[in-house]
């Protein structure tokens, strides 16, 4: 009897194991609305003047309101319209035109302008309602030059959802003056296995691939001594072959 009773105990607490677990699945989610500040659409705007020839773009879009369910990475509607200018500290102004096909992004590509280390350039935007708005001057800087360019490779575990990879990374060196701050950008050319065209003549194609654009670091904790193995790009490895990749500095 006392084996019996054992064993129903183990039996009942099993029991409720399994009950408080059901219990648990069986929970239902309710969403929780909390109050969100409605503000106005916000002007975003990103741009890039650097001393290599043009083109030289500027990206504009606005801000959308917050909903529950939507992802993180809110939509951005693009400014239509707006009158996009570029002035130096020597009283030149160029306009940029808006591009057809992918409006967010305004273009200059006057051959004449070319951006000069040393000089100050002012952005202006101009919207169709007359709202403008106009930043600071800035100087551009000069660049220290990269010191090294290399790889590593990096190979995933069996099972893993992505290629294996080149990590590309840059050394350089910080001028002995504070306040520095950097930015590097890569993209490039891979190959990957493909079908070829109509008459199978090709087993692989080069596909474009782009890196991240918030690579950026302060001189703060490093202020005239060497960056080093600082991370720029990652490479998708598809296919053995070549690897073509332009990676840039500025700051």
């Amino acid at each position: 009897m006392k084996f019996f009773w054992m064993k129903k105990t183990h039996l009942i607490r099993c029991l409720l194991c399994w009950l408080v677990v059901a219990g648990l699945l069986a929970a239902c989610v309710k969403e929780v609305k909390l109050p969100i500040r409605q503000v106005q659409p916000v002007l975003v705007v990103d741009g890039l003047i650097t001393d290599e020839p043009p083109p030289y773009l500027v990206k504009l879009s606005f801000t959308n309101p917050f909903q529950s369910g939507q992802a993180v990475n809110v939509r951005l509607d693009p400014v239509n319209g707006a009158l996009v200018t570029v002035s130096d500290d020597e009283g030149l102004t160029v306009r940029q035109e808006q591009d057809p096909f992918t409006p967010t992004y305004y273009f200059l590509r006057d051959s004449t302008f070319r951006g000069r280390v040393g000089r100050q350039y002012t952005l202006t935007v101009r919207l169709d309602d007359g709202t403008e708005y106009v930043s600071s001057p800035e100087v551009m800087a000069p660049v220290a030059p990269i010191e090294r360019v290399y790889a590593q490779y990096l190979q995933r575990p069996s099972g893993a959802t992505v290629p294996d990879a080149y990590q590309v990374y840059v050394d350089t060196r910080d001028p002995a003056t504070p306040g520095n701050y950097y930015r590097w950008s890569g993209y490039g050319y891979v190959p990957r296995p493909s079908t070829g065209g109509p008459f199978g003549c090709c087993s692989r194609c080069w596909v474009p691939f782009y890196g991240s654009l918030s690579v950026v670091l302060s001189d703060a904790r490093v202020n005239g001594n060497r960056i080093t193995r600082q991370p720029v790009v990652t490479s998708p490895v598809y296919t053995f072959g070549r690897q073509y990749l332009d990676v840039k500095q500025y700051r």
